[in-house]
């Protein structure tokens, strides 16, 4: 009895197994979805803008300040009169050649006379100079009369005397007689002049000498004096050059 009842357990055992596998739904394959293209961005195409010519900025020259060292100059240093005949330095420069010739800013307004200094006077000296004087006659009725040419200038123990390089065309200023001019009365007359030195140490120079004949009146062909001797003295014991601003009135 044990033994039937055992293989009917073993027999219903199998049968419930068999039944559970039939009734096991096979698992259905999930299906693969193809890949997705991912779009390639479109090339906007940019325009590289052409680069502009910028001008550049033109460069400033600041060119060295002349050196008092070879050229010295002074405005208006000193003014005498004699006999009321006014003589005014409007302008004393004096310096080497080649610094007078160079063309530099600072000399502009100089009025170099004759072309280049070339004349024999100037050729073969190492240093020039420039003297611009105003003469005013205050007289109310007499003519006077200067002799310029006669004009002594006298530095470091050298001294020279205009004639020479008026004769060589060493002038320049209004139109009048270069060598004497005669000065209506109450008028005002420039007178410019170029001299050189045959050999003179700017660096040595603290003062310059000027000296010239008082001035003068005539009747007939005889010529009398007005007061007494022109001299003057230029300071430079303070080394300085200023330039001139604007060509002397």
């Amino acid at each position: 009895m044990r033994r039937s009842l055992l293989a009917l357990f073993i027999l219903l055992i199998g049968a419930l197994a068999a039944c559970s596998q039939l009734g096991a739904p096979e698992p259905t394959p999930t299906a693969t979805l193809p890949p997705t293209e991912t779009p390639i961005p479109s090339v906007t195409p940019s325009e590289t803008p052409e680069p502009t010519n910028t001008p550049l900025p033109t460069p400033k020259f600041t060119p060295t300040p002349l050196s008092p060292e070879t050229i010295l100059a002074r405005n208006n240093p000193v003014v005498q009169e004699r006999g009321k005949v006014e003589l005014e330095v409007v302008r004393f420069l004096i310096g080497e050649k080649d610094v007078v010739l160079s063309d530099h800013p600072q000399l502009a307004y100089e009025e170099i006379a004759p072309p280049d200094l070339s004349a024999p006077s100037f050729d073969d000296k190492q240093v020039v100079g420039e003297i611009i004087l105003r003469i005013t006659n205050k007289q109310t009725e007499r003519i006077i009369t200067l002799f310029l040419s006669d004009l002594i200038i006298a530095t470091s123990g050298q001294q020279i005397r205009l004639e020479e390089f008026i004769l060589e065309g060493g002038y320049f200023g209004d139109d009048i007689n270069p060598f004497n001019p005669d000065i209506l009365p109450e008028t005002s007359v420039l007178a410019g002049f170029w001299f050189a030195f045959d050999d003179l140490d700017i660096a040595e120079i603290t003062k310059v000498n000027i000296a010239l004949d008082e001035p003068y009146y005539s009747i007939g062909n005889t010529y009398y004096p007005l007061g007494s001797r022109y001299f003057m003295s230029v300071e430079f014991s303070e080394r300085i050059f200023e330039p001139l601003l604007e060509a002397p009135q």
